[in-house]
């Protein structure tokens, strides 16, 4: 085993049938987004509150990459973090199918505006992700270890969980279940944490093993691999309280600190993308 592979546990690599359900279910929910936006057509970019927006929006990021990210974290989490998931093959048969149905009920529901779609969507996005978080959660629990791979996916998992309470409550006020002040601020919350959270976490984590491993390259940087993921975190943390503060009735906004914040998440990925090409050459 070369050194490069030392640290991964091949043999505990779940079923290839595991993961192979969600990149199989991936490309469709895909070419149903890119069908949803043919028939869209010119109104599709008129507002962020559009029907086909919001469902061409959720089918492609809680349907197209979510599916994959979900998949591949199954499979990597017992050969990269050393965590295998507990009972991997049955949690897989009983999320994968609640997720999809969930994406596409909450796609329907948005788009016909109808709300018995969106409890039925609610329903299974909520037992189908609560699932995948226990098992996957369980598995890094007993396997705790302090290695930057450990800690970039207890964090991206965690900025999953905010995403999806961020977005059922999203839902419930955009069909009027209760009144939410600042639904458009709650909205940039939810996508901050989706995006920046739980994707490009996620995507630092896995970064910091398989690049040096398939590119051939160096490994990064020690003080990158231990302080970058929760400086992301953290600055992630402070903008969103931030910015969630005229909500709470709290007059002061600091304007100068949301702005620092801002630069000081875009300057940790910038500096991720950089190092990360400096690294192949």
């Amino acid at each position: 085993m070369s050194p490069r592979t030392a640290n991964l546990s091949l043999d505990q690599a779940p079923p290839i049938s595991v993961p192979l359900r969600f990149f199989l279910t991936a490309p469709v929910l895909g070419l149903v987004a890119a069908l949803l936006a043919l028939a869209a057509g010119p109104d599709l970019y008129s507002s962020r509150w559009n029907p086909y927006t919001l469902a061409i929006t959720h089918l492609f990021t809680l349907g197209f990459m979510a599916q994959i990210m979900c998949g591949a974290i199954l499979q990597m989490l017992p050969v990269v973090a050393g965590a295998p998931v507990p009972h991997v093959t049955r949690i897989a048969k009983l999320s994968h199918p609640l997720l999809t149905a969930g994406v596409l009920l909450l796609a329907t529901s948005l788009l016909f505006t109808d709300q018995y779609w969106s409890l039925l969507a609610s329903i299974c996005l909520i037992l189908g992700f609560t699932i995948y978080l226990a098992a996957t959660g369980l598995a890094l629990w007993r396997n705790r270890t302090s290695s930057p791979v450990f800690q970039a996916l207890v964090l991206a998992l965690f900025s999953l969980l905010l995403t999806l309470l961020l977005g059922l409550v999203l839902l419930a006020a955009y069909r009027d279940w209760f009144v939410l002040p600042g639904i458009n601020i709650l909205a940039d919350v939810h996508l901050s944490w989706g995006l920046f959270g739980w994707i490009g976490l996620l995507l630092l984590g896995i970064a910091y093993q398989v690049v040096p491993m398939f590119q051939i390259t160096p490994e990064y940087p020690a003080w990158m691999k231990k302080g970058l993921v929760l400086w992301l975190f953290g600055s992630l943390l402070l903008w969103s309280g931030l910015q969630i503060t005229p909500l709470l009735n709290i007059r002061q906004t600091y304007p100068v600190l949301q702005t620092l914040t801002r630069l000081a998440i875009f300057g940790g990925f910038v500096l991720f993308c950089i190092i990360t090409l400096r690294l192949q050459y």
